[in-house]
């Protein structure tokens, strides 16, 4: 008997080909699941480059919001103050 003839258990993560005769892992129906939940919530949100279509709209963006941020900072601790907690 033939070493080829027996059908074997392959490694979870090995490439297996379909009958296109495509390569691709072996998924189960629980992770292809797993992959469409995590693709209809990543859908829900904008991608970085729809945000940002290049880098001066980026730096523009952390301009001012560091700019906006330092104000709220200086107009919040007007009307907050720390007082020094007293251990006895």
């Amino acid at each position: 008997m033939s070493h080829f003839t027996h059908q074997h258990q392959s490694h979870p993560g090995s490439l297996h080909q379909n009958k296109n005769g495509e390569f691709h892992r072996g998924v189960t129906a629980n992770q292809k699941a797993t992959i469409r939940a995590f693709d209809k919530f990543y859908s829900m949100f904008p991608a970085f480059l729809d945000l940002f279509p290049d880098e001066d709209a980026f730096l523009e963006f952390a301009f001012w919001f560091v700019a906006a941020t330092v104000v709220m900072v200086i107009i919040i601790s007007r009307y907050v103050t720390i007082k020094p907690s007293s251990y006895i």
